[in-house]
């Protein structure tokens, strides 16, 4: 008896474990009026929908090597930055994995970046998606918290060596 106690006691705590790494903030339909970019500035909105759990492992954010935040599962940012050249990068936190892209923002444009995982791929990646399908995928998910959207980054310089397609 004591045996099942200590596994109900275990699988319990590992399941509240996973459901800390989901997104708690507001909906992305409550927000969505954040969307608008001034025209010296550009907007990323990075997200990782609902499919898309990884394991709930943590993904962490920067742009132009500086951290910007841990996105969470189910969950979106709003990263607002200065036009031009510059890089988008992840780290997941539990399984090492790194990758980054190349960006050129205009003034006023919003891009559109979704986190994607398939383990037979190796884990994690980005891509740009076109507005209609980020907004569908965007609806429900909710803010991730803690994440640094302001004092916008410059885009200064093309040191990342990719493509910027």
């Amino acid at each position: 008896m004591d045996v099942m106690r200590i596994l109900i006691s275990g699988l319990l705590v590992l399941l509240l474990a996973g459901c800390a790494a989901v997104a708690t903030g507001p909906r992305f339909d409550e927000r969505v009026a954040a969307l608008e970019s001034r025209p010296d500035e550009a907007m990323l909105v990075v997200y990782r929908p609902d499919r898309v759990t990884g394991g709930h492992d943590l993904v962490n954010i920067s742009v132009n090597r500086r951290d910007r935040g841990v996105m969470q599962a189910r969950g979106y940012m709003l990263l607002r930055l200065k036009p031009g050249c510059g890089e988008i990068a992840i780290q997941t936190q539990r399984r090492g994995i790194f990758s980054r892209t190349g960006l050129w923002l205009e003034p006023g444009q919003i891009e559109y970046f979704r986190l994607n995982y398939r383990e037979s791929f190796g884990g994690w990646w980005m891509s740009t998606t076109p507005e209609d399908e980020a907004l569908v995928e965007l609806h429900d998910l909710r803010e991730s918290a803690d994440y640094d959207s302001g004092d916008p980054s410059r885009m200064q310089g093309c040191s990342y060596g990719g493509s910027l397609d």
